[in-house]
This record gives structure tokens, C-alpha cells and sequence, in this order.
């Protein structure tokens, strides 16, 4: 493994990206104010999406348990009995599953950029959490139980332990989730294993068995640390020949652009 090489995520050059773009959008560093009121909007939005995508699934999975029968969905109105193959539906249902792993990341992305933001903010008496709170982005930061640094500390961790009961509750949201994945995966399994279905139902059927994989991998590989390395073409030929021959960070951006260069000229 090359020595220059670095590890992050993705999210994390998510979140640089929209960093940046924020600061050429205010000319420089932006109030934090400000940017803490675009933060919010941005989360607001993503929980929406998220929130959107969970109704869908959920209206996804009470079709497919109410109305399965065997391999097909059937339903009865009036005396009249319809029934459809249950791969097709399976199929939409799978590829909902995987798009709404993207607004996981997108919320988490957001999420963790105004957490992050919040606590760049250090001032004696000013709480970040109440100032969400009068500006009615935060309605139970009274009932959040961290406590600030200052004249009292916590001997028994109270807080401490009722934050990780606040943590643990909220990651069993991830449990039907992950059990409605489970479940999208084992019928598509019993479609594609039974004689009876034909060969498009079965073919629609691999939709629902793969897309809760994807969703996985999605979610996994968007927050786990990557190898990256520096990108010396780019550097040389998007940022080196746009800066004049007199600019004083030319030299500093051509021995950091080179020094990968170098070292693979002298292996090679």
C-alpha cells in the first residue's frame, strides 16, 4: 500500500464538497448563523425524503402481506377475484428499497455537517442546542440530557447513560429496516425456486433478491474509510496551469502534486 495514500469516506468528501461550496457562495467563511440556518434547511429537506421513502415502503410491504397468495397477489372485491404475479410488484418494491438507502446517507451526511457545525461555536453561556431551540429547529433540546461543560459534573454519568438509552432507542429504527430487506430477499427466493412461476416472473423476481444487498452495500461503503490518493493529473492540469508563473502557491502545489509522480518514475 502506497504511503501517500489516505483513507475517508465518501460522506466525508460529501460534506467537504458542501463546505466549500458554501464558503464561495458567502465569499469566504459565513456567519455561523447563516450557515447553521442552511444546515437546518438542508436536514429538514432530507427528512422529508426520508420520511417519503419509509411511506413508501411501507405501503410496499402491507400489499405484499395482505394481498400474497402464494407466489401471486390477489385480491377480492365483490364476489370477483384478482390476481397478479407477485414478482413484478416484488420488483418495484426491491428497487424502492435500494433508492431509499440513498436518503439514509443523505441524511446522515446532513446530520453529521451541522453537528459538526454546532460545536465549532464556543462562546461562555451560549448552548448551541438552546439557540436551535428558540429558533424552533430543536423542540425537545430541553429533554436532551448532555450537559454542557461548566460548574457541575455529572459524578454518577446520569447523562451519560440516558444518552446512550437515546442512542440505542434510535437504532431500532434500523431494525425493520433491515428485516423488511430480509423479507424482500426470501420471497424473491421462493419465487425463483418454485416450478410453477415463469421464467419473467422469476427474471423480475432477482430485483427483490439483489436490491437489499446494494442497499446494504450502498450504506456501507458510503461510510466506511476509503483508500484514496492524490489525483496528480488533475492537480497539474485543472489547478497548476491556470495559476500565473509569479503565484506563491504554485511552487507548494507542484512538490505536493509531484511528490506521487516522482516516487512512480523511480519504481518504474
Amino acid at each position: 500500500m502506497n504511503r501517500k495514500c489516505i483513507w475517508v469516506s465518501i460522506q466525508r468528501l460529501k460534506i467537504h464538497e458542501l463546505e466549500r461550496t458554501l464558503r464561495l457562495m458567502h465569499q469566504g467563511q459565513p456567519k455561523w448563523s447563516d450557515k447553521n440556518q442552511a444546515l437546518w434547511k438542508i436536514e429538514d429537506a432530507a427528512k422529508l425524503q426520508l420520511l417519503k421513502a419509509a411511506k413508501l415502503l411501507s405501503a410496499t410491504y402491507l400489499i405484499l402481506s395482505a394481498f400474497r397468495a402464494g407466489n401471486d397477489l390477489s385480491l377480492g372485491i365483490f364476489g370477483i377475484d384478482a390476481s397478479l404475479p407477485a414478482g413484478h410488484f416484488l420488483a418495484i418494491a426491491g428497487l424502492s428499497f435500494h433508492f431509499s438507502s440513498l436518503t439514509v446517507c443523505h441524511l446522515s451526511a446532513a446530520m453529521t455537517l451541522r453537528a459538526r457545525h454546532a460545536g465549532k461555536l464556543l462562546a461562555p453561556g451560549f448552548s448551541t442546542g438552546m439557540f436551535n431551540l428558540l429558533q424552533e429547529k430543536e423542540p425537545l433540546a430541553l429533554a436532551i440530557p448532555v450537559i454542557p461543560k461548566g460548574f457541575f459534573t455529572d459524578r454518577l454519568r446520569a447523562s451519560g447513560f440516558l444518552s446512550l438509552l437515546i442512542l440505542f432507542s434510535l437504532s431500532l429504527l434500523c431494525v425493520p429496516y433491515i428485516a423488511y430487506g430480509a423479507y424482500l430477499h426470501t420471497f424473491g427466493i421462493d419465487i425463483v425456486n418454485s416450478d410453477t412461476t415463469q421464467w419473467h416472473e422469476k427474471l423480475a423476481s432477482c430485483v427483490a433478491i439483489i436490491a437489499p444487498i446494494f442497499a446494504l452495500l450502498q450504506i456501507l461503503i458510503y461510510h466506511l474509510p476509503l483508500p484514496f490518493k492524490k489525483d496528480s493529473h488533475f492537480i497539474r492540469w485543472g489547478i497548476l496551469h491556470k495559476l500565473p508563473p509569479h503565484a506563491s502557491d504554485k511552487a507548494k502545489f507542484t512538490r505536493w502534486a509531484g511528490a506521487d509522480s516522482n516516487e512512480q518514475s523511480t519504481r518504474r
